[in-house]
């Protein structure tokens, strides 16, 4: 086969043949094989002439291949020189489609998703590749070339991506050197990106709960946000945070990683002319962060999930979110700006309608803070207005009462509501799906939600046509009450004025029974006279009044005055 018999030709006068490794092997697996090698041929060990010569060839491979910066000149100058002997009109006239498919594997292993070279025009790419169908698909990374899938799965060709044409696969075998220098070189450049680009997603996720996924800032129209990519490592599913630019991923992924599109060149050097812009965007996000969900959780005390209002065009709602914490799904409301959280959300996002941090949206709450918080207030205040015109007619009203009212009909129905201190059902005057006295908490019966400010403050100024049409029900149960209310009132107060006769007879009687059991009026008149008498002096009569044995005061003489002519 002409790509195997050039492949060991290449490889055997070079330092990776006498290591015998790849070209594209990396730094560990060449460590792991000098050290076989040592082992096997030290003189301490194998004392033999042919153990010392392989000895001193490893430890010269070793002297270039185990420094990195030697390595990248060795390359060079092997690539230069491979490129000067690349293959023939007759080599590639020997090509055969297992040729390629086996050294276009050896060109992506090592490799990661992502990484691309450009040879000769064609776009050359490691992507996620699907081979078969149904049951018997297989999905792994493998080599492209302009979209076309250079590889096969045990002769089965990809699905997911056209296979490559017999065209694409010379060309390819004409120029596989020149593209695995390519691949190297672009991984060496990528190793140089990823040290700023770590740096950007890392403060990007900075004190975020939720792995800083869907953060987002904007720098010259382009997006940069955090996504959470899936990977599978050992049958298990995990994620990676990555940094993408326009949806673009920043920084290279496993194998098993799961991600449309991969950032180009031309994405990292917009990046690294934008990457002042971008620290000063990230640094105004984590800065803004805090005090915007200190401030979002006070506006929205007292609101109902649901409740929206629009400031300028934006819509800011109190609504459910879900978030994954350590696997276990949870649910709560915050209050969002066009679906971004504006409060902190303990976990990640597993709801598809909401993102992460949007730093634009941060900025725009902090000049809207004033006309958001003044409509919120509106809001609670038509709803206390609407109470107060709703509450004083439930007493006459009865679940299951129907009457129409405008473009719906009034209702009554036993809803559900949560709050902080208790949870039933309630009694509730419904107008369509709007109830009309939410003063127990949160609406949990399905289908049902409260006022809007728009409705609230309508309904609330139609209290009295709500009573007129509730009237022909309302009003013969109000007389029956008023009736009742009679009745029971006049049935207290004849059984009041029984039991206060009923308590003067029960005092009469007694002091009836305490004369006859004291002699009577003889024993007071005894007394009079200066007898002992009998019996003691009843309790409720005032003891008699003590003798006066001191004597009287002396009374002021008036002063004596001159009389005219004396």
């Amino acid at each position: 086969m002409w790509m195997q018999g050039t492949t060991d030709m290449a490889l055997a006068a070079d330092h990776y043949a006498t290591l015998q490794v790849q070209s594209d092997a990396t730094q560990a697996e060449i460590k792991r094989a000098y050290s076989k090698i040592a082992r096997a041929n030290h003189p301490d060990l194998n004392p033999s002439a042919d153990a010392k010569a392989v000895m001193d060839k490893a430890n010269k491979a070793w002297a270039v291949l185990g420094d990195a910066e030697k390595r990248k000149e060795y390359d060079r100058t092997q690539s230069g020189s491979r490129r000067a002997k690349g293959p023939t009109a007759g080599d590639i006239s020997r090509w055969t489609p297992e040729n390629s498919d086996e050294y276009s594997r050896r060109i992506r292993d090592g490799r990661r998703l992502g990484e691309e070279a450009t040879v000769s025009g064609d776009n050359y790419a490691i992507e996620w590749v699907a081979f078969g169908n149904g049951d018997d698909t297989v999905e792994r990374a493998a080599l492209t070339c302009n979209g076309e899938c250079l590889e096969t799965e045990n002769g089965v060709e990809a699905t997911s991506h056209p296979a490559a044409s017999d065209a694409t696969h010379k060309r390819f075998a004409g120029a596989h050197q020149e593209v695995l220098f390519q691949f190297k070189g672009a991984e060496t450049k990528r190793d140089q990106w990823a040290k700023a680009v770590g740096e950007i997603r890392t403060a990007m996720c900075k004190d975020d709960p939720g792995m800083g996924e869907g953060n987002t800032v904007a720098v010259n129209g382009n997006i940069y946000s955090i996504a959470v990519v899936p990977f599978e490592d050992g049958g298990k599913w995990k994620g990676q945070r990555v940094l993408m630019r326009n949806g673009a991923a920043m920084e290279s992924l496993p194998m098993g990683a799961v991600a449309t599109r991969f950032a180009s060149s031309s994405d990292y050097d917009m990046f690294f002319s934008e990457k002042d812009q971008l620290e000063d965007a990230v640094h105004d996000l984590l800065e803004m962060r805090p005090g915007v969900w200190k401030q979002a959780a006070g506006i929205r005390s007292d609101l109902d999930p649901g409740d929206s209002v629009e400031v300028d065009g934006v819509a800011y709602t109190f609504g459910w979110v879900e978030w994954s914490d350590k696997g276990v799904t949870k649910r709560g409301a915050v209050l969002c700006a066009d679906g971004t959280p504006l409060e902190m959300v303990p976990g990640r996002l597993s709801d598809k309608d909401h993102r992460g941090t949007n730093l634009e949206n941060l900025f725009r709450f902090r000049d809207h803070a004033g006309a958001v918080t003044a409509q919120f207030d509106q809001l609670r205040k038509a709803r206390r207005d609407l109470l107060s015109a709703v509450v004083p007619m439930m007493q006459d009203l009865a679940e299951g009462d129907v009457v129409r009212y405008g473009d719906a009909d009034l209702h009554v129905e036993n809803l559900d509501w949560r709050s902080p201190y208790n949870t039933g059902k309630h009694l509730t005057l419904c107008w369509a799906d709007v109830a009309l006295n939410p003063h127990f908490g949160t609406i949990t019966s399905e289908g049902y939600r409260r006022a809007a400010l728009s409705e609230a403050t309508t309904l609330a100024r139609s209290g009295p046509n709500i009573r007129n049409a509730l009237r022909p029900i309302m009003t013969p149960r109000a007389d029956a009450r008023r009736i009742s209310e009679q009745r029971r009132q006049a049935a207290e107060w004849q059984a009041q004025q029984r039991q206060m006769w009923a308590r003067k007879d029960a005092r009469a009687e007694e002091k009836a029974a305490k004369r006859a059991a004291g002699g009577g009026k003889l024993r007071g008149l005894g007394r009079l006279l200066g007898g002992s008498g009998e019996g003691a002096p009843p309790e409720d009569l005032p003891p008699p009044p003590a003798p006066a044995t001191a004597p009287l005061p002396r009374q002021p003489q008036a002063p004596e005055r001159d009389t005219p002519g004396s």
